[in-house]
């Protein structure tokens, strides 16, 4: 995977415009071993849940100005396992402002690492 200074933004179409849109980003992969680290970050806009292997991991991001964005990391080692893998990210974009987000365009982007498969 790509680490924060060259992940890129990806959605389903190149603008991300239109309200109330969803989006599923899947990346499936194989390990020779269970590894010892594993962690992934993530933005996505507007809305996120984060599933390993068919387990929830979280939610988010927090609420954030459109002009300063945070990503969230997860420690996602004990969810990977020897074999084929499954990361998940199904995103809801708002496409307008709400009183939990500014109006903004659907985006998804992340990076991680696995050491020690």
């Amino acid at each position: 995977m790509k680490n924060r200074n060259t992940a890129t933004c990806i959605w389903t179409d190149n603008h991300g415009l239109g309200r109330n849109r969803y989006a599923l980003f899947r990346r499936s992969f194989v390990l020779k071993n269970q590894p010892r680290r594993a962690s992934v970050s993530l933005f996505a806009d507007t809305r996120y849940r984060l599933i390993v292997n068919g387990v929830t991991l979280g939610h988010g991001p927090a609420r954030f100005y459109v002009h300063h964005p945070e990503y969230d990391t997860y420690d996602i080692a004990r969810f990977l396992r020897k074999g084929r893998n499954a990361v998940a990210v199904m995103v809801a974009s708002f496409g307008r402002g709400t009183f939990q987000s500014d109006a903004s365009i659907g985006g998804l982007i992340a990076w991680g690492e696995v050491c020690g498969a």
